[in-house]
C-alpha cells in the first residue's frame, strides 16, 4: 500500500522539477516501495530523468550528496567540531544511545558534561 497516491505523486515530480529547473537538486531518501512504485508509475525517473534522487536511506543520500558536491565535504571538514557537537574537546552524540539517555557517564573538567560520554 503507498502512502501518496497518483495526484499526490504527479504534484511532486512537479515540485521537484521547479526546484530541477532551479539548479536545485532534491533528494528522497527511506521512500517505502509503495511510494517508490507510485512515483514510478507517475513517471518520476521519465520526467526528471532522475535515476539518481532516490535513496534507500538517509544515510545513502548524504554519501551521495558529498560526493556530488566537494564543496559539502570542505564544509564538513572545517565545521566539524560544531556538527559533530564538540564541546571543550568533548563530543557529544545523539547516537550514543538510542533511548535519548545519556548514560551514567561522568566528566569531571566539565559538570555541564556530566551524562555525556567521552569519543576521543
Amino acid at each position: 500500500m503507498a502512502d501518496i497516491d497518483f495526484p499526490g505523486a504527479t504534484g511532486l515530480i512537479k515540485v521537484i522539477k521547479e526546484y530541477k529547473d532551479a539548479n536545485i537538486d532534491v533528494m528522497l531518501a527511506g521512500c517505502k516501495s509503495g511510494v517508490r512504485e507510485m512515483l514510478e508509475a507517475a513517471g518520476f525517473n521519465d520526467k526528471l530523468c532522475c535515476r539518481n534522487c532516490m535513496y534507500l536511506s538517509i544515510h545513502d543520500a548524504v554519501v551521495a550528496a558529498i560526493n556530488k558536491y566537494p564543496s559539502i565535504r570542505h564544509q564538513l571538514e572545517s565545521d566539524k567540531d560544531s556538527i559533530l557537537g564538540m564541546h571543550n574537546g568533548h563530543m557529544i552524540s545523539h547516537h550514543d544511545n538510542q533511548d535519548d539517555d545519556l548514560g551514567n557517564y561522568s566528566n569531571p573538567e566539565n559538570p555541564l558534561l556530566d551524562g555525556a560520554k567521552n569519543n576521543n
